[in-house]
């Protein structure tokens, strides 16, 4: 479990690097077997250096615009069948030295209770939103990072989210 905890603290790191900016009209992402609406002033070129993290698992999409981002990564389970509740946990409570832990809730993602941690960033105030999911085996994170906690992007991306 340490090895997926120490690439989402990787994906994190550049996901907030971005923030979020103004909504614009929406856009759809409809590749890798997901589909999800995402503000239309962002770029799926975003960040596309984080593509492949070895034998655990791939990175999805980034997506963001100057101070806006998010990443969508997918690790297979195998025979671990670790849960993502139980990854959540794990790095609930490894991101006390960067990151201020602020709420934890159950969500749905396409019919899929999910845990979601909301977390802010110690030295630059941003705010990120893990979603951690189970389906088909493997566990899917998304990761979204804001300036301000902005509910209506976050929530419009978690809501359109949609496995293919």
């Amino acid at each position: 479990m340490e090895k997926w905890i120490s690439i989402i603290a990787l994906i994190l790191v550049v996901v907030f690097a971005s923030g979020c900016t103004a909504q614009s009209s929406a856009k759809t992402y409809s590749s890798n077997n997901i589909s999800f609406q995402y503000p239309g002033n962002w770029s799926t070129d975003y960040n596309s250096s984080l593509q492949n993290l070895g034998n655990e698992g791939d990175v999805l999409v980034t997506l963001g615009k100057d101070n806006s981002g998010m990443a969508v990564a997918k690790a297979d389970t195998g025979s671990s069948n670790i849960s993502a509740s139980t990854l959540a946990s794990g790095f609930k409570t490894i991101i006390q030295s960067k990151y201020q832990y602020i709420s934890n809730k159950t969500v749905t993602v396409d019919g899929i209770n999910a845990t979601q941690l909301v977390i802010k960033d110690s030295s630059n105030g941003d705010y990120g939103s893990l979603t951690f999911l189970n389906k088909n085996n493997s566990i899917y994170i998304i990761m979204i990072s804001t300036p301000d906690n902005n509910l209506q992007t976050i929530n419009m991306i978690l809501n359109s989210f949609k496995f293919q």
